[in-house]
C-alpha cells in the first residue's frame, strides 16, 4: 500500500518556507534545535525557487562554507537565519575531518517533502 503526499500538497507546505535559509555545518547530530556547528563557520544563504512536483530548488549550484584546520562535518543543517532563527532540518555526511583550512560545498540543494517509511 503506497502512502503519498499528493505535489499539490508538498507544494502547498514548501511555500511556507522562507524565501531565504541558511545552511551550516555541524560537527556532530544537530537534534531537533540545531545544536553543535562547527566552530569558527558562518551560515550561508540560499535563495529558494518556486515548488514545483514537490521539490523547492534553491537557485545557487553550491555553497561554500569555510572550515577551519581540525574541524569535522557530519551534518548539514538548514536554519531561517543567518543568526538564531529556527532549525528546520538536517541531513547527515560522510565525515570529513580537515587538516588544513579549507572549504565545504555544498551542491545539488533541494528541498522535498517525499515520505519515507520502513
Amino acid at each position: 500500500m503506497a502512502n503519498n503526499y499528493t505535489d499539490t500538497t508538498r507544494n502547498l507546505m514548501l511555500a511556507a518556507l522562507p524565501g531565504t535559509l541558511y545552511m551550516s555545518l555541524h560537527d556532530i547530530d544537530p537534534g531537533q534545535v540545531g545544536n553543535n556547528e562547527v566552530a569558527g563557520t558562518v551560515r550561508q544563504s540560499v535563495t529558494l525557487q518556486a515548488a514545483s512536483n514537490g521539490v523547492r530548488p534553491v537557485s545557487e549550484s553550491f555553497v561554500d562554507i569555510e572550515v577551519n584546520n581540525g574541524e569535522t562535518v557530519e551534518f548539514i543543517g538548514v536554519f531561517t537565519a543567518l543568526t538564531g532563527g529556527n532549525f528546520i532540518a538536517s541531513i547527515e555526511v560522510q565525515p570529513t575531518t580537515f587538516t588544513q583550512d579549507s572549504v565545504y560545498r555544498i551542491s545539488d540543494i533541494s528541498f522535498d517533502l517525499n515520505l519515507t517509511c520502513a
